[in-house]
């Protein structure tokens, strides 16, 4: 990774001294090639997505929290993975499995409401079908995992986002390494692979940095900040990385030197 220009340090040193995030917003610098509509698109789209990212695998790690203290799951061989799907103001992890070679059932589902408390929690005495959105995400998430990426960590979540584009439906599966350490933001090893919705072909596929950089995040962070040289604008991985540490986040785009911050989910970019 690349070492702060003078203004990000600048910006850090600031932050480190007052001890909280306090940033000065610019008047909108375009990125080379962008118009301020596709601009303010990109932002749109990769704050929309990297909130709903966050909604999902905070889902994921409440509902595990639940049912791994129920001596049911604990032992429980048949379960191989979960789906997420939003239901009004809550989430829904429904965990699946089944026997070897057999067809996928849900086997427990967790109800996750919007303030992140545990809304309800059931497991099915007698396993129950999957939806077609339950066993397309499910299928989502094995060709994505099976797909091929450079990994940064021993252990991966996969959590596949619904994606409309007209009357199309496909998905776009996030990849999140998990921490190494207690305060790692394991931002560098993110990958995105985008499938069909019944996940019979990859679509495209990215990462999200170019090095298994992970960031820094002690109780003395009051904000972080990493360099990206691969988009104009910081992407969805950055705003749900920003949600994830509960810290801003500082991107530097180098291809124009620009400095966006992201804070509560909301990128804006800095003065200069």
């Amino acid at each position: 990774m690349r070492q702060p220009s003078p203004l990000a340090a600048l910006a850090c040193a600031a932050i480190a001294a007052s001890g909280a995030a306090s940033f000065a917003f610019a008047a909108t610098v375009l990125p080379k090639g962008l118009s301020a509509e596709q601009m303010q698109l990109a932002i749109d789209t990769a704050e929309t997505k990297g909130a709903a990212l966050y909604r999902h695998e905070r889902a994921v790690s409440i509902a595990l929290g639940h049912v791994t203290k129920q001596r049911d799951f604990k032992g429980d061989k048949r379960v191989t993975g979960w789906v997420t799907e939003e239901k009004d103001d809550n989430t829904l992890v429904t965990f699946v499995g089944g026997g070897e070679g057999a067809q996928l059932m849900a086997l427990y589902r967790v109800t996750v409401g919007e303030k992140g408390k545990v809304a309800s929690a059931v497991r099915f005495k007698t396993p129950e079908a999957l939806t077609d959105y339950e066993s397309s995400a499910a299928a989502a998430r094995r060709l994505a995992l099976a797909s091929g990426f450079e990994s940064c960590a021993a252990k991966y979540e996969a959590v596949a986002l619904p994606t409309e584009t007209g009357a199309d439906r496909s998905w776009a599966v996030f990849l999140i390494p998990g921490a190494s350490k207690p305060n790692a933001v394991p931002l560098g090893g993110t990958h995105r692979v985008d499938t069909d919705w019944y996940a019979e072909n990859v679509l495209g596929k990215r990462a999200f940095a170019r090095s298994c950089v992970a960031l820094s995040n002690d109780s003395t962070t009051a904000a972080l900040y990493v360099t990206h040289p691969l988009d104009p604008l910081p992407t969805e991985a950055h705003v749900f990385w920003s949600l994830w540490a509960n810290k801003p986040l500082i991107v530097n785009t180098t291809a124009d030197d620009l400095m966006w911050a992201i804070e509560a989910g909301q990128i804006r970019q800095l003065d200069r």
